[in-house]
């Protein structure tokens, strides 16, 4: 997993000193039991209190250094851990965002909101383990083999042999639960997506009385994932058991032959007690190992679905050096040089050689029936989507020399589903709370202007307290007309030269769409304003038309024009007024 290192290489230090400190824990473990078999032969056997004491103050020392060494361990794993996922999350959640909308959908929201946090927690405890018990379990583990060998060589043997049967059967039953991980996994993002689903659209779900059915989906989702789940806990439940079954029947027949050892004086007492600790050290230190290895697996299941999405494709000029920067010059023009667009589910192209140009300062109206590619163009100019082929220039450049980011400052796009951010009315017009407090008079200006042009004054007050109205999650305390005027206000606020209207306006009335429309014509900047729409009403004042059909632009000019000329056009006016009308 080469592409996590350059998250974890911050950190070396701290990854290196976790398990050194564990490993010196470990030591301290590893020589109590001897100190317990020195004060039972020869502090009790030989009543020697002074040995009594002694070894018990080095067993008390040694306990000690190992909390010590523990407590520096934990806090060096922990942190190491924690700042690694943190890392990833950021990156990942950049990522995402760096998306275009096409490469974004091949991951569900669901998948990304799961893979964003839980699969990032699962590498997170994975690394954790890693840390605190890959050097200190196995060192344990031969340690305690080595010391028993010490102690009686054919005892250590023996404890070999456990050890062996041990691991075997820990690792079985491992290896018969890893490939369900995966599976879990993605069932829990389907139980996600329709948990989703089930609270955003709540309304419709009523409305079609569609409730049951979602609950039987959710109810269907949930069982195969418990099922799965049950599954592995009855293969999980076998492990503590014959675990400890294992170990005690080797803990009998150790006993067993130490009474005999003992008798014949090839053993003393202390070693027998010795011996008995260190096997119920083995044991633990077996669990852990196990504990640890489930946890790594879990982690490289959950990065593996984490690398998927950091290994997608991003927008090709996201991480390029911008050849220019937007900033450095005014608008003038956007061209489109015969440009096409495929979806990568169709078979058929989204747009097919489209090409126009717009000029700053103008309005420009874009028309067509649904999949006629109008907001595909809407994407494209907000470099949201990018050219399957042909070019997007900028005042003569090419549109991919530049930064997204510097794009981001250039173009704005209201999408006709307008969604706000939880807090208050004056964070979504990029007016701080320190900005209120202070009373700055030009950053509250222009959300007023914004706000009057968008007609949001009609159910907003222009004052600052109407600026501290809250805004709930997603804007559901404002109807869905309301959101799109506050949504266009929230565009105005940025003074980006160009601002597109996805039918932005379709929740609108004729009237209200009217006065927004009449209102953006007078605002005071310069802007390139598109708007885009099934309504002829709202784009009829336009500078200039484009009229779309099948991903084709066979038409373009004025209202009036139009009419004479275009059929599509002719047809969409005259099934939009009710009434027949035949032009020459």
């Amino acid at each position: 997993m080469g592409i996590f290192w350059s998250f974890l290489k911050p950190y070396k230090k701290e990854a290196f000193l976790a398990p050194l400190f564990k490993w010196f824990e470990a030591l301290t473990q590893l020589v109590v039991p001897l100190f317990i078999a020195r004060i039972i032969d020869q502090g009790i056997r030989q009543e020697q209190v002074h040995i009594i004491i002694y070894q018990g103050g080095l067993l008390l020392l040694f306990a000690v250094l190992g909390v010590f060494f523990s407590v520096i361990a934990q806090a060096f794993s922990a942190r190491t851990a924690l700042s690694f996922a943190s890392a990833i999350r950021l990156a990942l959640f950049q990522h995402i965002n760096n998306l275009s909308l096409e490469e974004r959908r091949s991951f569900t929201p669901a998948s990304l909101v799961t893979r964003l946090n839980n699969d990032i927690n699962q590498m997170q405890t994975g690394l954790n383990m890693f840390l605190r018990l890959f050097l200190r379990s196995p060192f344990l583990v031969l340690g305690t083999i080595f010391a028993c060998y010490q102690i009686h060589p054919q005892t250590g043997l023996s404890f070999f042999i456990l050890s062996c049967l041990l691991l075997t059967l820990i690792f079985a039953l491992l290896a018969s639960t890893l490939p369900f991980y995966e599976k879990v996994q993605a069932k829990l993002d389907r139980l996600t997506s329709l948990a989703t689903d089930s609270l955003s659209g709540v309304r419709v779900l009523r409305s079609f009385g569609q409730e049951k059915k979602q609950a039987d989906a959710f109810k269907l989702s949930q069982s195969k994932l418990t099922n799965i789940q049950f599954h592995l806990s009855q293969i999980n439940a076998l492990l503590n058991p014959s675990s400890y079954l294992l170990l005690n029947a080797g803990l009998l027949l150790l006993l067993y032959r130490s009474g005999f050892l003992v008798d014949q004086g090839h053993m003393t007492q202390g070693q027998v007690v010795a011996i008995v600790n260190y096997l119920s050290q083995l044991l633990i230190e077996l669990m852990k190992i196990v504990t640890c290895v489930m946890g790594i697996a879990r982690g490289i299941s959950a990065s593996k679905r984490v690398k998927e999405v950091l290994t997608s494709q991003a927008s090709p000029n996201s991480n390029q050096p911008s050849e220019r920067s937007l900033l450095e010059e005014d608008f003038h023009t956007i061209t489109f040089e015969k440009v096409s667009y495929s979806y990568t589910a169709s078979s058929q192209p989204a747009l097919h050689q489209v090409s126009f140009s717009l000029k700053a300062g103008q309005s420009v109206g874009i028309i067509g029936g649904t999949g006629a590619g109008k907001s595909t163009i809407a994407h494209l100019l907000a470099n949201l989507l990018h050219p399957t082929s042909g070019k997007i220039l900028i005042n003569g450049h090419d549109l991919s020399h530049y930064h997204p980011k510097s794009l981001s400052h250039y173009t704005s796009i209201v999408l006709q589903k307008s969604v706000l951010f939880q807090g208050i009315l004056a964070e979504q017009l990029h007016v701080t709370k320190e900005d209120l407090l202070l009373n700055k008079e030009d950053r509250l200006t222009r959300a007023f202007s914004a706000l009057k042009a968008a007609a949001a004054d009609s159910f907003i007050p222009l004052t600052i307290d109407g600026l501290k109205l809250p805004v709930s999650q997603s804007g559901k305390n404002f109807s869905g007309g309301q959101r799109q005027r506050l949504s266009i206000a929230r565009s105005l606020c940025q003074e980006k030269p160009i601002l597109i209207l996805d039918d932005a306006l379709s929740a609108l009335d004729y009237k209200t769409a009217s006065q927004v429309n009449s209102r953006l014509q007078q605002w005071p900047s310069k802007k390139l304003i598109i708007r885009i729409s099934q309504r002829l009403q709202v784009i009829e004042d336009s500078d200039i038309i484009l009229v779309m059909d099948h991903g084709q632009l066979i038409a373009s000019g004025r209202h009036e024009d139009l009419l004479a000329t275009c059929p599509l056009y002719q047809e969409i006016y005259a099934s939009q007024h009710r009434k027949e009308m035949s032009y020459a």
